[in-house]
């Protein structure tokens, strides 16, 4: 019998680096770790990102504190009460380190975050007239809309 290779299916897991990712989230320094398997980034989700690390992120993604406190499912007043190193919950964290992900992939393709932005903001009719940034919500939304994406970038 011939050995089956099974692949990850593109938008079930992340598909932006490793090292990148640390970056975007602040380093080691803010993380207290380098990310370097999925055993690393289950650990920093289950510890929970600081409020640096969260703030640090955001700045990368672009959006403003509201919107994305939002896709996490918390207020902007949570985040601001917060100390500096007080840690999220492990499902702000997975839901910010998804969408950081998310806009590292974006911003690849569309070469700034601006111009990936607007095309987070319109409807599109390959995702049911829906704008993807009102989809990123959950994770269903997020990974449809990576694959939408990765669609998107190969001309699929």
């Amino acid at each position: 019998m011939d050995a089956v290779t099974l692949a990850p299916k593109i938008g079930s897991r992340l598909v932006s680096d490793y090292a990148e990712l640390t970056e975007k989230l602040g380093g080691k320094r803010l993380l207290g770790k380098e990310i370097s398997s999925d055993y690393d980034l289950f650990d920093i989700i289950e510890d929970g990102l600081t409020k640096k690390a969260f703030l640090h992120a955001k700045s990368f993604v672009g959006l403003n504190l509201a919107t994305i406190a939002s896709i996490c499912g918390i207020t902007s007043r949570t985040v601001q009460i917060k100390e500096d190193n007080a840690r999220f919950d492990h499902k702000v964290s997975e839901t910010l380190i998804d969408l950081t992900d998310l806009f590292i992939i974006g911003i690849k393709i569309f070469s700034e975050n601006k111009k990936f932005i607007q095309w987070m903001t319109q409807p599109l009719k390959t995702l049911e007239g829906k704008e993807p940034i009102n989809l990123i919500k959950n994770s269903v939304g997020r990974t449809i809309v990576k694959e939408e994406l990765i669609m998107f970038a190969t001309g699929v």
